[in-house]
């Protein structure tokens, strides 16, 4: 009976163990794994309950798992469907799941982005259960296969952007519940506040491309430094192969081999230098469009500047330098107003009071003139001043002459206009002698009565049927 009692216990000890084995199986079955296939500067990763701890190429990912990347560093992981998520400097990630449901294996695939940005170029995905999705604090983005790029910032905004495929953006209210999608085309973006629905698409700005662009290069040149490490190896094993050989024929095919390798590594070198050229070129191209989209930047207003989207890279390694060039330009003005004497200072005070008593309107005009003033080249500017000297020094019947003269002239028709100029140019090709014979003459037409005037026009042109109204004859002959 003891035996039988034993048996029984051993065997219902043994079923137990095997429920427990396959339901640890059935619990882990669907899970997937994710790997590190590049890494640039700095990289860390964060296992479920663990320390962060320095990531290696081909480090194993997987629920729960974090991985960040610290200033001037990049990482890349690889799903094992094949699909790619780029992250670029100072981005956290947050794994929330990555698996397999279903009886047909659908994949499932969703990521916290908490700050920074990545890049994920998702493989077509199949099924009612099946997904790939980022969320940030201020939005979710969800594809079925695209390029798309998100990015999470500091104030918790995000940016999401479509490079191909569709990407469905919904965001994120108080509440924590999502709102109604929009739907971004390729190379269109959206902005996205906490609590706030998506702002209108709008195009992708020409630095947000160029600077995934040297991204996928670093990328290249990282996979062809890969593949000379493994020229490298091959060829010391070809070597050894070499010292072994015994007879001709052997030592004849190892030397076809080397000679292959020999092609292939310099191919590979080949591209490198080509792929380093280009990547020089678009690293002076993104420099020159960030340069753009940050003079852009500071020309707008604070209620523009909500309604625009501004890469966060951009905006945190601009921001700080503005502030340092404002400390610097006050202090600069500071020393300069110290050392400027009484009547400047006066005139200085007299024209601050002039400006706050304009109208907004009128202001908002000044300002642009002196933005348009500022970007003219030195000469242009340099002429402008010296003519504006002139006007200034011209007495007031004469200006008021020559403003009645532009009034006229802005009001003459299109046609009038051009042979006015025409005239003018032939005038101006002249020779001296001939030109003030002209002027001579203009001044005798000038001093004859109006009446007088007009009769000889019309005998003019009885006689010179062809003749343009604004054409008269060179004066009276005596």
């Amino acid at each position: 009976m003891r035996n039988i009692n034993k048996v029984l216990t051993d065997r219902f000890v043994l079923a137990f163990l095997i429920l427990l084995c396959g339901t640890n199986n059935f619990v882990h079955a669907g899970l997937r794994l994710a790997e590190i296939t590049y890494i640039e500067g700095k990289v860390e990763v964060q296992k479920s309950q663990e320390n962060w701890k320095e990531a290696t190429i081909g480090t194993q990912l997987t629920k729960d798992d974090k991985v960040r990347t610290g200033e001037e560093s990049l990482a890349e992981i690889k799903l094992d469907d094949g699909s790619i998520v780029k992250l670029g400097e100072e981005t956290t990630i947050n794994i929330l799941s990555l698996e397999e449901v279903g009886p047909t294996k659908e994949k499932v695939s969703l990521f916290n982005l908490i700050i920074g940005e990545i890049k994920a170029k998702v493989l077509k995905i199949f099924g009612k259960q099946a997904k790939f999705e980022v969320q940030t604090s201020a939005c979710i983005a969800g594809v079925r296969g695209t390029d798309f790029g998100i990015s999470a910032e500091a104030d918790e905004a995000a940016d999401v952007e479509t490079y191909e495929g569709i990407v469905v953006v919904e965001g994120i209210n108080e509440k924590g519940e999502r709102g109604a999608p929009l739907e971004i085309k390729p190379n269109f973006s959206t902005r996205i506040e906490k609590g706030k629905a998506p702002l209108p698409a709008q195009k992708i700005e020409a630095y947000r491309k160029a600077r995934w662009q040297l991204w996928e290069e670093k990328r290249e040149l990282f996979k062809m430094a890969e593949g000379l490490e493994k020229i490298k190896i091959a060829a010391g094993e070809l070597r050894d192969k070499y010292s072994l050989a015994k007879t001709d024929e052997e030592k004849k095919e190892i030397e076809k081999e080397a000679q292959k390798l020999k092609a292939v590594t310099i191919k590979i070198i080949h591209d490198m230098d080509k792929t380093k050229k280009e990547s020089m070129k678009n690293k002076e191209k993104f420099d020159k469009e960030v340069a753009k989209a940050s003079e852009k930047w500071k020309t707008l207003s604070p209620e523009q500047r909500a309604k625009t989207r501004m890469n966060y890279e951009i905006w945190k390694k601009t921001a700080p330098r503005l502030a340092s060039i404002r400390k610097e330009q006050l202090r600069a003005a500071a020393i300069r107003w110290k050392n400027m004497p009484p009547e400047a200072k006066a005139r200085m005070i007299r024209a601050f009071r002039l400006w706050k008593n304009l109208p907004p309107g009128q202001r908002k005009v000044i300002i642009v003139k002196v933005r348009n003033f500022r970007k003219l080249p030195p000469w242009v500017q340099k002429k402008t001043i010296v003519n504006y000297r002139k006007w200034k020094s011209l007495p007031p019947g004469q200006r008021k002459k020559i403003v009645d003269g532009y009034k006229r002239w802005r009001n003459l028709p299109p046609e009038t206009r051009e042979n006015v100029k025409d005239r003018l140019e032939k005038f101006k090709k002249l020779p001296p002698d001939k030109k003030q014979q002209m002027l001579k003459s203009h001044k005798e037409w000038q001093k004859i009565p109006p009446q007088q005037r007009r009769e000889w026009m019309k005998r003019y042109r009885e006689k010179h049927p062809g003749t343009p109204r604004t054409q008269r004859p060179s004066g009276p002959k005596k």
